[in-house]
C-alpha cells in the first residue's frame, strides 16, 4: 500500500512539473483600506497587495495583485495617473491601475501615508516625512525628523502646512518654510465627554475636518471643523457617529453610519446633517434585506466584524463604500438604498443580505 501511494505522489509530482496548470493561485480576500477615482475607474485597495477595481460604476468588477507582502496604505489619481504607498514601497500605474511598477522608499521606516500637494509627493513614515517627485526619486529624505517614540496617522498639507495625527490624541502642524512643529490639542469643550482618539483629517476648501471618537461609545463620537489652520475647533455634528465617515459636498455634511439591530442584523444609513445637531434621513423607504453581524468565532478564535473604511461619491446619485472582509456596497440613488456587491462570508451564513436606509435621531 506505501509502494502505492508512493508511486501515485510521484506521478502527481511528474505531470505538475511537466505542464502548465489552466490556473494561477491568487489571494482573494482582503480588508479594504481605502479608494481612489480616476474618471470612470473606481479602486479598492487594502491589505496583501489586492486592488479591485471597476469602469462600469460597479456592475462588473476587475482584481491585480501587487504581491502578498505590500499592505496597501493609499492610493491617489493625480493627472491621469494612480500614485500610491505600501508599507514598504511606492507603487505607481499609467494605465489604470492594471498594471503597478515598484519604486522602493528611501526611506526604511514603514511607510503610513501618502499626499500630493503640487509636484511633490509627500510620504509619512514612522521616523519623518520624506519628499519625492512624481518619477518616484527621493527629492528630501526626512523632510521633516519626526519623534520615533509617538504613533502618526493620516497626512494632510495646505500652502502652507502639513498636518498629521500624533498617537491619535493630538494633531501636529508643521509649517513648510520654518519646519516649526506645533503641537494641536483640541479642548475637551469643544468634542464630548471622553472623546479622544482622532480621525479622518479632510480639507474641503479653507476648512480643517476631523473625527473626534469616544473612547467608550461610539455614538457619541463628533465631527469637528477649523477654519484657522487648526488654532480654534467647532462642532459641526452632535454626538451621532457610529462610524468614521463623512463627506463634505457644496458645503453640506453627510454622514455614514451603521449599528446591529435585533438578531445582530447590520443597519446602514448615510444622512445629511442639518442644524449642526440632528441628522436628516435622505429616504423614508427601510429595505427589506440584511446581513448577518457576526458575534461567532471562526476557527481561529476570530471575531467576525464588518467596518466601513471609505465612502466615495462616483457621480450625482452613485456612492461606494468599501470595508472589512471584502466588503463593497454601492447607491446608485444617493444613499437612499444600498446593494451589497462583495463581502467574504466564512461562516457561508448569509442567507439575507440587506442594507437599511436608517438614521440616528
Amino acid at each position: 500500500m506505501k509502494k502505492l501511494i508512493y508511486i501515485l505522489m510521484m506521478l502527481s509530482y511528474g505531470i505538475l512539473n511537466s505542464a502548465e496548470l489552466p490556473f494561477h493561485i491568487e489571494r482573494m480576500i482582503t480588508d479594504f483600506r481605502g479608494a481612489s477615482k480616476l474618471d470612470n475607474i473606481v479602486i479598492a485597495y487594502g491589505d496583501y497587495g489586492i486592488i479591485c477595481g471597476t469602469s462600469d460604476k460597479g456592475e462588473n468588477w476587475w482584481q491585480v495583485n501587487i504581491g502578498d507582502k505590500y499592505s496597501i496604505k493609499r492610493i491617489i489619481s493625480n493627472d491621469d495617473i494612480f500614485y500610491g504607498v505600501t508599507n514598504t514601497s511606492l507603487i505607481k500605474s499609467t494605465d489604470r491601475a492594471k498594471t503597478w511598477t515598484h519604486y522602493q522608499a528611501a526611506d526604511t521606516l514603514n511607510i503610513i501615508d501618502m499626499f500630493i500637494f503640487e509636484d511633490d509627493i509627500y510620504c509619512l513614515s514612522s521616523g519623518g516625512i520624506s519628499i519625492y517627485d512624481k518619477n518616484m526619486k527621493i527629492k528630501s529624505l526626512n523632510y521633516i525628523s519626526l519623534d520615533t517614540n509617538s504613533k502618526y496617522s493620516e497626512l494632510l498639507i495646505d500652502s502652507k502646512y502639513i498636518y498629521t495625527i500624533s498617537d491619535s490624541l493630538k494633531i501636529l502642524r508643521i509649517n513648510k518654510s520654518s519646519k516649526e512643529i506645533n503641537l494641536i490639542e483640541i479642548p475637551k469643550s469643544q468634542t464630548c465627554t471622553d472623546c479622544r482618539k482622532l480621525s479622518r483629517l479632510k480639507l474641503y476648501e479653507d476648512n480643517i475636518y476631523i473625527v473626534s471618537n469616544n473612547n467608550y461609545f461610539k455614538n457619541k463620537s463628533v465631527l469637528l471643523k477649523s477654519n484657522d489652520n487648526g488654532n480654534n475647533w467647532t462642532k459641526v455634528t452632535g454626538e451621532i457617529f457610529k462610524t468614521d465617515l463623512y463627506n463634505v459636498e457644496n458645503n453640506e455634511i453627510f454622514v455614514f453610519n451603521y449599528y446591529s439591530g435585533v438578531n445582530h442584523k447590520l443597519l446602514y444609513s448615510y444622512c445629511r446633517v442639518d442644524n449642526n445637531e440632528s441628522v436628516k434621513l435622505n429616504s423614508t423607504d427601510t429595505s427589506e434585506r440584511y446581513f448577518r453581524y457576526y458575534d461567532s468565532m471562526d476557527e481561529s478564535g476570530k471575531v467576525m466584524r464588518v467596518y466601513a473604511n471609505e465612502i466615495i461619491r462616483i457621480d450625482e446619485n452613485i456612492l461606494m463604500i468599501f470595508g472589512t472582509y471584502k466588503s463593497i456596497i454601492i447607491s446608485k440613488d444617493n444613499g437612499m438604498h444600498w446593494e451589497l456587491k462583495s463581502i467574504y462570508d466564512y461562516n457561508r451564513e448569509l442567507n439575507e443580505v440587506t442594507l437599511y436606509p436608517l438614521c440616528v435621531n
